[in-house]
């Protein structure tokens, strides 16, 4: 059964964010197999796992001008096609909030935060 996950958002965030799914894709032991970056057009990688594999486009003539579409998907039903999402989700999420902890110089407003988000 195919699978696919789609977000149109802010082109650095969608950056951003398509790194992390390589990153959670790589970790489940997916490899790279192709990346085609042309001059127009979506970007597209494709990742392969024994037979399994999963394609990332990244499509800037959707949406605004400042918005971009990532689309996850497979054509084949891939076990763990959810929790790839997943890891990259929390990944993104939890790396934000660690960078935005950065910038509070305070040491005891730091540690107050970090203890309200437990």
């Amino acid at each position: 059964m195919p699978r696919s996950y789609e977000l149109l958002a802010e082109k650095q965030v969608v950056g951003i964010f398509a790194d992390f799914l390589k990153e959670s894709l790589m970790e489940h032991r997916f490899e790279e197999r192709l990346h085609v970056a042309p001059s127009e057009g979506p970007e597209v990688w494709e990742y392969i796992r024994g037979e399994e594999i999963i394609s990332l486009c990244l499509d800037d003539s959707v949406g605004s001008q400042t918005e971009t579409q990532l689309i996850l998907e497979s054509e084949t039903d891939i076990a763990d096609f959810y929790a790839i999402i997943t890891k990259a989700i929390v990944s993104f999420h939890s790396g934000c909030i660690k960078r935005m902890l950065c910038s509070i110089p305070d040491d005891a407003e730091r540690r107050k935060i970090m203890d309200q988000l437990k």
